[in-house]
Formats: structure tokens, C-alpha cells, sequence
């Protein structure tokens, strides 16, 4: 599978359809200003932007044969126009067209395994930009019918597989806006009507098929980013101390999708709806930040290998966001950690799996765990092999907050919140970690409840149960006029002491 892993690595790291759409922000007032503009903005992104010829005719410069390379540290990239066209409409904007297919070819060695090469072509119908303004503030209106891509191929020296893969933005608006100075800085705004995705796989000497399909509504994206001059983009750490940053939010509406697959042993198929999603990115010299959600989540899958017809999973929430420092430093700086997944529901398949009795509650689940705090990195995380992790303590936790803490399923409800610091100093006190100083506090009800149903469905022994009363009972109170509801208070004092409940246990 080094022909998909190498894709994926590919794709994510650099695209030509990024320097095709991005470089577009670049503009002035007559064309060949703008031409210049494009290769200027190319090679501040650290790759070339080349032309078989050039041509001025009335108002419009035609460039022929244009090559965009670019180098990764694995392989590279390169795309190539046919043509582009920038007309001087008159009014001091420059209009700009282009041929309908772009070829992409994608070359990689990652690793040390086998040569890949990736062939796309990026199409489009209707692509015109209008570029407006002057030297120090540039603007670019675009618009097209469709915009899209297309695998063509992925081969390699060992056995070629068979994928067709096809990617198409319709009814696509936007603007960019570049300021050029000692940095250059971009923002951008789009909107696309709908997205859709076709991916279609096979592999012969497996008798294995794959096929996917999908369809994103009411795409609006913005995004911003500061690009220094002379920056090398092969060193993340020096292009972040240099003033590079980037951020982006994505929002989506009704999504739906399908695949089938199928081998010499089994088959199936899925399907599956969401309501509504987003994300934003932001990473600059001090933090990275992702956060993802979606809004009614609905999974049909079935399986020849299932022991069941099929199964279904719904979830009227789900999110996850990670926010962590990047740079080495002795100063604690933010972090957060966010799961989230409200009214997880499964279909009875699933649960008669375990409970063909119908003992246990079949609520809809959550899990909540929202947790920010201060730490550092005391090594340079962008310099670190994965093969080779280090040996010492590569970061350090200074402060934890967890502002809450919530799992709801099977009749039980725990919630939680607590506040800690963290002596790095002393790894002594709690055997090899940084003693923690503070409190916790959480309640849970339906407990008991959980273990009588776990004892009557045989899965918990009554032995292990009266052991486990016994533990909440060590670190819990029970609520006065609350039918099985309990409280508890933990304090991690400074001397090393632990109390629960007011009672010394350490």
C-alpha cells in the first residue's frame, strides 16, 4: 500500500492547486505587472514559476507553457498550463483566463521505499479572475462553473493499482486580498454551492473492489496568512520564528456519502448523513490550533463479516480540538484538549450483542472531556525522528483545568471538574511525576444502579461488586434525599498529603 501512503503524504504536504488558486491574489495594473506579480509570489513560497513564451498582443499578455515546480523533502511537484491569458480590460483591473486542464505530476520516495508518481489533472469551466488595485494592496475576484480534480493514475516499480478519483467544487465565488510589504500578507473568503467526490479502486490480484461517493452543500471557507520575506518553508521551526502564520475556518452544510466494497471473502456497504460540520486551523510561532465539529451524524453499515444485518450509529454532536505550543521553551504557554460526542445512539443489533435482555438503559450516550492548562516543549518538536523518539522528558505539564468531565450511558451519569498545578521540580513525592497540587470534584449517579444490572446480566461477580461498593464508599459521600447520587472531593495539598472527602487517605 506504499502507492496510497505516498499519495496521502503528497497531497496533504503540497499541491499545485493551492499555487494555482493562491498565486492568483498577487496583482496590479497593466499585465505584465501582474505575470511578475504571479512568479514574485511563487518564489516567496519557495517554488518556480516558469514560461515557454510570452506574448503582448493589444491588451492581453498570453504566457504559454507555464511549469510550476515545487520541491518536498521527499519528492516534488509539478504542474503545467497550457496557457494564460491577462487581459487589460481598461479600467485599471487586469482580467485573467486559463486553459481548461492543468496536468499535475506528483513524485515521491518517502522513507527510503519505492519511487511513486501521481498523475492528476486539475480542470475547470468558466475560471475568470479579476484583479484590481495597486502595488501595495492587491485584490482578485474569482469565480467559476466548476472547479475540480482527477487522479489519472499511481504507479510504481512494483504492480500498479487500478484508481479513478474524481474531485469537483461547483459554483465557486471568492475574493483574495494581498499586502505587500517587509511581509506579505493574504486573506481570502470563498463560497462553493456543492462538492462532490467519486473514488473508485480496484485490485486485480486481490479480487478486491472499492467505490465511494459523496456530496458537501454550502461550502464558506476564510482564511489569513502572514508569509515573511526569504522564509524556508523545509524548516518549519525557522519559518515560524521568522513571522510565518496561518489561520482558516471551513463551514459546511447537508453532507452524504456511500462506498461498497468487496473481496474474494466479503462485502458490504455504508451510507451516511451529516447535518451540518466545521473546522478551523491556526499555527503560528507560538501555538497550534484544530478544532472539528459536526451536527446530526447518521451511519448505516452492513458487512457480510457482521453477525448481524446491519447496523446503525447516530450522534447528535461531535467535536474534538486540540490547542498546543510549538516552540522550545522554558515559559509555560496554553493548551486545551477537547472530545466531545452528545446523544451517541446504536442500533439494537449492537446492544443485543451484550444485553439480549434488555437489562441495561438504552439512553443516548455522552462523553464530554474539556481540559486546558499551561506546559512547554523542552525539545524542538519539528527536528524529532518518529523512528528515534527521545529517551528524556520531551515537555512538561505545568497547570491542568478540567472544566469538565462528563460520560453519560448505560443509566450512569459522571461529571467532574477540577484544578491542578504541577511541581516539575519534584519527581519525588508521587514516584517519578510532578506533584500535583489540588482539587477534584465530581458526582455520579446511577452507579449502584449500574452494578445491581451488571450483577443480574452475570457480568460483574458479586464478590468484584461488594470491592467496587467499597472503593466508592473510600472516595465518595452519599447525597442525602438523592436515590443513588455521589459526591466527591479530592485534595492533593502541597506537603503531599491526599484528602477525600475532609478524610486523610495519603
Amino acid at each position: 500500500m506504499a502507492q496510497w501512503k505516498a499519495l496521502g503524504v503528497s497531497l496533504g504536504t503540497s499541491t499545485v492547486i493551492a499555487l494555482l488558486l493562491s498565486t492568483t491574489a498577487q496583482a496590479d495594473v497593466t499585465a505584465e505587472q501582474v505575470w511578475k506579480s504571479w512568479k514574485d509570489f511563487s518564489t516567496s513560497m519557495g517554488q518556480t514559476m516558469e514560461a515557454a513564451s510570452e506574448e503582448m498582443a493589444g491588451d492581453t499578455l498570453t504566457v504559454s507553457g507555464v511549469v510550476i515546480t515545487a520541491k518536498t523533502a521527499t519528492g516534488s511537484v509539478e504542474g503545467s498550463v497550457e496557457s494564460v491569458a491577462f487581459r487589460e480590460v481598461g479600467d485599471g483591473t487586469v482580467e485573467v483566463t486559463m486553459s481548461p486542464e492543468f496536468p499535475i505530476v506528483i513524485s515521491e520516495q518517502a522513507g527510503g521505499g519505492e519511487p511513486v508518481e501521481i498523475e492528476l489533472t486539475l480542470k475547470q469551466t468558466g475560471l475568470k479572475l479579476l484583479v484590481s488595485g495597486s502595488e501595495a494592496e492587491m485584490g482578485t475576484a474569482l469565480s467559476a462553473d466548476s472547479l475540480g480534480m482527477a487522479l489519472d493514475g499511481v504507479s510504481s516499480v512494483t504492480e500498479e493499482v487500478q484508481v479513478d478519483v474524481s474531485l469537483a467544487m461547483n459554483g465557486l465565488a471568492g475574493n483574495y486580498l494581498v499586502k505587500n510589504g517587509d511581509v506579505k500578507e493574504v486573506a481570502s473568503d470563498f463560497t462553493v454551492s456543492s462538492m462532490t467526490l467519486d473514488v473508485k479502486a480496484a485490485d486485480p490480484a486481490k479480487s478486491s473492489d472499492f467505490a465511494m461517493s459523496g456530496t458537501i452543500e454550502g461550502i464558506v471557507s476564510n482564511g489569513s496568512t502572514t508569509i515573511p520575506k526569504a522564509v524556508d518553508f523545509t524548516d518549519m521551526a525557522a519559518a515560524l520564528a521568522a513571522g510565518f502564520k496561518t489561520e482558516g475556518a471551513f463551514t459546511f452544510g447537508k453532507t452524504t456519502y456511500t462506498f461498497d466494497f468487496k473481496d474474494a471473502t466479503s462485502s458490504g456497504n455504508a451510507g451516511g448523513t451529516v447535518e451540518a460540520g466545521a473546522f478551523n486551523v491556526a499555527m503560528n510561532a507560538d501555538a497550534f490550533h484544530y478544532q472539528a465539529s459536526e451536527t446530526g451524524v447518521d451511519l448505516k453499515v452492513m458487512s457480510s463479516e457482521m453477525p448481524f444485518p446491519e447496523m446503525t450509529i447516530k450522534m447528535a454532536e461531535a467535536a474534538f480540538g486540540i490547542t498546543m505550543p510549538l516552540g522550545q521553551s522554558a515559559e509555560p504557554k496554553d493548551f486545551a484538549f477537547l472530545t466531545k460526542v452528545v446523544g451517541l445512539s446504536v442500533s439494537e443489533e449492537i446492544w443485543g450483542m451484550f444485553d439480549p435482555g434488555s437489562v441495561l438503559p438504552r439512553d443516548p450516550a455522552t462523553l464530554i472531556v474539556d481540559v486546558t492548562g499551561k506546559a512547554n516543549w523542552l525539545i524542538d518538536i519539528f527536528k524529532q525522528d518518529p523512528a528515534n523518539p527521545p529517551t528524556e522528558m520531551p515537555g512538561q505539564v505545568h497547570a491542568l483545568t478540567l472544566n469538565h468531565l462528563q460520560v453519560t450511558a448505560a443509566g450512569v451519569d459522571l461529571t467532574a471538574s477540577g484544578d491542578f498545578t504541577f511541581d516539575n521540580t519534584d519527581m519525588v513525592t508521587y514516584e517519578g511525576m510532578p506533584k500535583p497540587v489540588g482539587t477534584l470534584d465530581a458526582k455520579m449517579v446511577g452507579g449502584n444502579g449500574l452494578i445491581d444490572k451488571l450483577i443480574q446480566m452475570g457480568i460483574l461477580p458479586e464478590d468484584q461488586a461488594m470491592g467496587g461498593r467499597m472503593m466508592m464508599g473510600m472516595f465518595a459521600t452519599a447525597v442525602e434525599g438523592q436515590e443513588d447520587t455521589l459526591t466527591s472531593n479530592i485534595e492533593m495539598k502541597e506537603d503531599g498529603s491526599v484528602f477525600a472527602n475532609g478524610q486523610q487517605i495519603k
